[in-house]
């Protein structure tokens, strides 16, 4: 029988019964690093959660585990701006659980993607919709961020290229046509998708694509890549054939004043034996792209690619548990950094 995991439960959206699960702590924390998984990720199912939060014990961090509309099955129906949104009000119901604080955000894998657009996402994005109040927060942490367009090409089609010819290429060229045929009838629905009627995908073509979850149009052609209009889509972040133009108006737009503290560096952590990334994918170069586009923003010098570390830690061999062990023991050195650069706070 698996043991249960101790913690405390906060409903912090009533509406939607959304929740977040703070791990037990030895003590009272002050500070609170919240924590969102990627696509099918739910509370507790990350590798590492439960050994970064017993390293945690000693400190004045808690770590807290977010749940999202767009948790476990889910992804497919929801988008970025939907996690970002509901990320907002998870961290404004944390900050009001404690005020002295500080909040880290860190996502995970598709998260992320959810914690850049966090870092990003200006006020008029949707004119037609009223956003949250995004709270200020401490620092941020990307672990795993890899492209989505990338990853589902690699694992679909290892020669990088879509074949039309296989029964993945098939499936894959059915569910763009369709994708396509429902954007025509409504030209503005990549400016403001919650307009519009979504269409769900047939699972037995999305299960073709070891999917694994009902997607819509808009998810799917997203995260493809397939925008059907000018620039990449929004979940296309950290694709490596994004120019530097592109990459201005997502790592360069990471907001150092109202959305982060000014002074605060953003953590990037790559994992090395990611399973979900190219072998030809020259992983330190991209981190190099990333941290010239964010300037003046600043990589934390723990980031960098951790050697033996799976896409989220997972695995027991001693390659990947020493992979696993590293990321925590970065994230833990990150959070008391950055804390250090503020007289005001104290870990």
């Amino acid at each position: 029988m698996a043991a249960g995991v101790p913690g405390t439960v906060y409903i912090y959206e009533p509406s939607k019964k959304l929740v977040l699960f703070e791990h037990a702590h030895a003590s009272a924390g002050i500070h609170s690093l919240l924590v969102v998984g990627g696509l099918g990720d739910g509370l507790t199912s990350l590798p590492f959660i439960a050994p970064l939060a017993q390293a945690l014990q000693p400190t004045q961090w808690r770590v807290i585990e977010v749940q999202l509309s767009s948790s476990n099955v889910n992804w497919g129906l929801r988008n970025l701006r939907d996690d970002a949104d509901e990320l907002a009000v998870a961290v404004g119901f944390v900050r009001n659980l404690n005020r002295r604080g500080g909040i880290v955000l860190m996502g995970s894998s598709t998260g992320s993607q959810d914690v850049m657009t966090y870092l990003t996402s200006q006020n008029g994005d949707q004119p037609l919709f009223e956003l949250p109040v995004y709270p200020q927060i401490d620092g941020a942490v990307l672990q795993a961020p890899v492209s989505d367009k990338e990853s589902l090409l690699w694992t679909n089609f290892p020669t990088g290229v879509e074949d039309d010819s296989t029964d993945k290429g098939q499936a894959l060229k059915h569910c763009l046509g369709l994708a396509e045929e429902h954007h025509d009838q409504y030209p503005l629905f990549r400016q403001f998708p919650q307009a519009y009627p979504k269409l769900i995908l047939p699972s037995r073509e999305t299960a073709k694509l070891d999917l694994g979850a009902e997607v819509t149009t808009e998810r799917f052609l997203s995260l493809w890549g397939k925008s059907f209009g000018p620039g990449p889509t929004i979940d296309d972040i950290f694709s490596s054939d994004l120019s530097p133009a592109h990459l201005q108006r997502t790592f360069g737009q990471v907001d150092p004043v109202s959305r982060l503290v000014p002074g605060s560096p953003l953590l990037i952590l790559l994992s090395g034996d990611d399973e979900f990334v190219s072998p030809r994918l020259d992983m330190l170069r991209l981190l190099e792209t990333w941290k010239h586009a964010l300037d003046p923003v600043k990589l934390a010098p723990e980031s960098g690619i951790i050697p033996g570390a799976k896409h989220n830690g997972s695995g027991q061999s001693d390659r990947e548990i020493a992979g696993r062990d590293e990321i925590v023991k970065r994230v833990l050195e990150y959070l008391n950094q950055i804390f250090a650069l503020q007289d005001d706070k104290v870990i």
